[in-house]
This record gives structure tokens, C-alpha cells and sequence, in this order.
């Protein structure tokens, strides 16, 4: 999906969700302009808990970026049984695992707050 936040917006955040099965349980990417950082969370219950990275540094998946809001930027996941890969552009940002999710649920977009955003070319491929 390509998106970008209003830079009025005081809070500054957007972000995509997938195997959403209600308000309360989902996973999410969360881009913010505001606290300039990329985050990766499990939603359970509606509690956000930040998923931990993959590979030789392990830790939270949370890191510093700086989401310039009012410019687009280009942004994926790619998600197969517990693996989930973040990618900024054409570069890959991280990687997690995280087995909280398992089954099909929905996918979608979403801004937190007042935060207004615009979204562009949002798609899902289905690779078996």
C-alpha cells in the first residue's frame, strides 16, 4: 500500500492490519509520523503487544524512522504461517515470527486518533 499522513495531523499515525477477527484481535503495522518510528504489534484482546524480531539481534520490533508525513511512502508485509517480513519501500525492514494469529482473518488500513491519511494501491497477492 502507498500512503500519507496529513501533516496537520497532531498524532500522526497509519498503518495496515491483517488477520484482523474483530476490533479487538489483529495484527499491525503502525507507521508514525509523529514519534518517527515503524512498529509491529499483536493485538490481543485489546491489548497491543510488540512483537520481537528475527535473527542474530533479537528485540523489539520497533525501530526509529522518520515517516515524513505529507510524502508518500510505499509500504508491504508479507505474512506465510508464523512468519511476517516488513518492508519500506524496496527495502526490507525487519523480520518476526509470531504464532498469536494462525488462521485467515481480514486485512485492511487504519489511522489512529484525528490522524487523516491517504491511501493508495493497497492489494493482496495470494502466493500458495
Amino acid at each position: 500500500v502507498k500512503f500519507r499522513i496529513d501533516p496537520r495531523a497532531a498524532s500522526g499515525a497509519a498503518g495496515v492490519v491483517w488477520r484482523y477477527q474483530d476490533p479487538r484481535n489483529y495484527y499491525l503495522l503502525d507507521f508514525s509520523a509523529s514519534r518517527r518510528m515503524i512498529a509491529l504489534y499483536r493485538v490481543r484482546d485489546g491489548v497491543r503487544q510488540q512483537l520481537r524480531l528475527k535473527g542474530p539481534k533479537p528485540g523489539p520490533t520497533v525501530i526509529r524512522h522518520d515517516i515524513k508525513a505529507g510524502e508518500w511512502h510505499l509500504a508491504r508485509v508479507s505474512f506465510r504461517g508464523n512468519g511476517i517480513k516488513v518492508f519500506l519501500g524496496n527495502r526490507r525492514l525487519f523480520e518476526a515470527d509470531d504464532s498469536g494469529f494462525t488462521g485467515q482473518g481480514k486485512a485492511g488500513l487504519v489511522t489512529s486518533g484525528a490522524t487523516t491519511a491517504a491511501f493508495d494501491d493497497f492489494h493482496i497477492d495470494k502466493k500458495s
